[in-house]
């Protein structure tokens, strides 16, 4: 700066390189420091007080400029070469840092790639094991179904000839070989069907029905169930006249299955069911369970297939079993869900909510 002062001013064959010597300044330097701003400081002040002397008009010292026509040429020329120099470095080191974030991300994108091939197999695996484990459960269930049902007519037919001759011993016997019988050929069809709607081969279908009718019907089916287990059972509806489109079989399999489960881990009390409609666009069930629970309601646990809330098997000392899971399964089918909380008096309270839609009938047109 100074130099281009001393030697022509504006016209020094120097200043070119007042350009070049910052720009070097703000490619070498650290980002930051203590050198950095004291060389800011050092070239703006310098740039500042000869713009100054420019605008004002200051006298320059006089130099006779042809004397440094050559030096001009080679200043002007050696400046250009460098900032060309300095160009091709940076192209070459920007160019670089490209190569290197293509190949970097070249790499991330072979990896994401084979991850999502693992992820297209593990999943094509799954369902084939999935589809695999329905055909076996199918399969097992047809074969589990003759013998008991053999088991199940010989025992009743035996029953009947006991009961005629009055033996009641052997009737006793013969008919807890009926129940047990009757019970284990229900708990092979709740596996097949828990199995068909994991499996997505159980469809829904849509018929219409009353509401009333429908806890009428659940109620008459699982009695008997309820009544060895010392519960009864209370319907209480709401809107149980109304038409509505359901899947009232999938419903009926929901609320038994869900009412069976409590019962069976119960030691007896009133079952309440009320149902109502929420702005004719779900169906909502609340079931009251009557024992007192102790523990918090683990949902999770509560609706997993075979769990029981004790630590004793729920397969060997009759617990929930498959009951609980099989009811949430035939509700999610439906598009709804079940939630269960405890209320102030330590009874489980469960609410099956169930989208529906209201039966509609078209009104004839008045003729014109």
């Amino acid at each position: 700066m100074w130099a281009c002062y001393a030697y022509g001013g504006i016209y020094s064959p120097f200043l070119p390189w007042v350009l070049i010597i910052p720009l070097l300044s703000f490619l070498y330097l650290p980002t930051t420091g203590l050198i950095r701003n004291v060389l800011f400081i050092q070239i703006f002040g310098s740039v500042g007080i000869f713009s100054l002397l420019v605008v004002t008009g200051a006298p320059f010292p006089s130099i006779d400029l042809k004397e440094f026509q050559l030096l001009g040429l080679v200043s002007i020329t050696s400046a250009s070469i460098y900032v060309a120099m300095m160009a091709l470095y940076f192209a070459n080191v920007y160019y670089a840092n490209v190569l290197r974030e293509q190949n970097a991300f070249e790499r991330e994108l072979g990896s994401l790639d084979v991850l999502a091939d693992n992820l297209r197999n593990l999943t094509q695996a799954a369902e084939q094991a999935t589809a695999a484990k329905a055909d076996f459960v199918a399969s097992m269930s047809h074969e589990l179904r003759t013998p008991l049902n053999a088991v199940i007519g010989y025992s009743q037919l035996l029953l009947e000839d006991a009961e005629d001759e009055g033996d009641e011993e052997t009737a006793r016997d013969l008919e807890h070989i009926y129940g047990a019988g009757t019970h284990l050929l229900r708990l092979v069809d709740d596996i097949l069907d828990f199995s068909k709607i994991e499996a997505g081969k159980m469809t829904t279908h849509v018929s219409t029905g009353q509401l009333g009718e429908s806890m009428d019907g659940v109620a008459a089916e699982i009695r008997d169930s309820l009544t060895l287990r010392n519960h009864s059972l209370i319907c209480e509806t709401s809107d149980g006249a109304t038409p509505l489109n359901l899947d009232w079989h999938a419903l009926k399999k929901a609320t038994s299955h869900l009412i069976e489960g409590i019962a069976t881990s119960g030691n007896g009390g009133v079952i309440r069911i009320h149902s109502t409609l929420l702005s004719g666009k779900y169906l909502r069930l609340n079931i009251l369970d009557p024992n007192v629970r102790t523990a918090k309601v683990d949902s999770e646990k509560l609706f997993d297939i075979f769990s029981d809330e004790s630590d004793t098997s729920a397969t060997k000392y009759g617990g929930a079993g498959i009951s609980m899971a099989l009811s949430l399964k035939f509700v999610q089918m439906m598009g709804g869900d079940i939630s269960a909380n405890v209320d102030r008096n330590g009874r489980r309270e469960f609410t099956i909510l169930i989208p529906i839609t209201l039966e509609t009938k078209n009104k004839p047109q008045m003729a014109a």
